[in-house]
């Protein structure tokens, strides 16, 4: 997508921050402030999270992604940390009616993936389908962004201005002044990549083109001074590519049940974690929700009985029972 009429217009906002190598988790970046919010750049995706409870709560932009192939999605690896990466949207604002939304079935990170490096801070989401949007080509392998160049991101985060509403797919511009083998740090150039736009992409632009060069990864609690992105040239031949030719070939990890266990929230389809039954034995559940099972379609949690709660689900709002503990009694028929 042509770029050069969105940087001289946003040459003249302002910024705020996201960078430092080795970033904790709380200084993640989750909305780009003094950007511009578009309805272009349309393979971008709002990985989002579901409230539990179904209900008035609206679901939110956790992440961004960049679709790289018609199911795959290329974000930031934390992004999966505690399998949050449930769903993506693909629409300009999240939740919107009529919007494209694609439920993750498996995940992958960098094998040298750690929490406290953005060096290694990638991830490819599997969607249950093909988009029908046009994926982002990946850069060649020789791709060299440098210091000086300005940066074009684009993400799903705060703006931290409470008169922008939240969910808003944005674009801002922002200097890089640092690139090393594995990272691109950058400054506020207008603008500044916030919590929501990890996972983002971090793009330059060559003859008004852009070119896919990094993942946003971390930065300053208060999105006012630097940003870190994953340097995307790097990891092409070690993790990218070869994810790319072994897609899964159903939905992975150990589904929603009262029988299947687990030993960690990884072992767990997309969306469940791994916490222990009233039984005694881990087994994946809902986010939020102990151990249970789903039956049938609810609207709120009175429509489910004494004990029950009324959960969202991909499909729609289902009852969501407890797994019964060792002492429950037999039903009578």
């Amino acid at each position: 997508m042509k770029h050069a009429a969105v940087i001289a217009a946003l040459l003249a906002l302002g910024g705020c921050g996201d960078g430092g190598r080795g970033a904790s988790v709380e200084e993640r970046p989750l909305e780009i402030t003094k950007g511009a919010a578009t309805t272009g750049e349309l393979a971008v995706v709002a990985i989002v999270t579901t409230p539990p409870s179904c209900g008035p709560a609206a679901s939110t932009a956790t992440c961004t992604g960049t679709l790289i192939a018609p199911r795959a999605v290329l974000t930031a690896g934390h992004c999966v940390d505690d399998q949050a990466a449930s769903v993506v949207d693909f629409g300009a604002t999240v939740g919107a009616p009529g919007t494209e939304r694609r439920r993750v079935i498996a995940a992958a990170r960098h094998p040298q993936y750690s929490r406290d490096d953005s060096a290694h801070d990638l991830a490819i989401l599997w969607l249950d389908a093909p988009s029908s949007f046009t994926p982002v080509a990946l850069p060649p392998s020789s791709a060299a962004p440098a210091p000086g160049d300005t940066v074009v991101f684009v993400g799903f985060g705060q703006t931290r201005d409470p008169a922008e509403p939240e969910g808003v797919r944005r674009t801002g511009t922002a200097r890089l002044t640092a690139a090393t083998e594995r990272t691109l740090t950058y400054s506020a150039a207008p603008s500044m990549t916030c919590q929501g736009d990890s996972g983002g992409p971090v793009f330059t632009v060559e003859g008004g083109e852009e070119r896919l060069v990094g993942v946003i990864s971390a930065g300053d609690r208060d999105c006012r001074e630097a940003g870190t992105a994953a340097r995307l040239d790097a990891a092409l031949d070690e993790f990218v590519l070869p994810t790319l030719a072994a897609p899964p070939l159903g939905e992975a990890g150990t589904p929603l049940s009262c029988e299947g266990n687990c030993a960690r929230d990884v072992d767990c389809r997309p969306g469940l974690v791994c916490r222990q039954a009233r039984d005694g034995a881990n087994r994946c559940a809902i986010s939020g929700f102990e151990p249970g099972e789903l039956g049938v379609a609810c609207a709120r949690d009175v429509d489910c009985g004494e004990g029950n709660a009324c959960a969202t689900t991909f499909e729609g709002c289902r009852c969501y029972t407890p797994c019964a503990g060792p002492d429950a009694p037999e039903a009578v028929e």
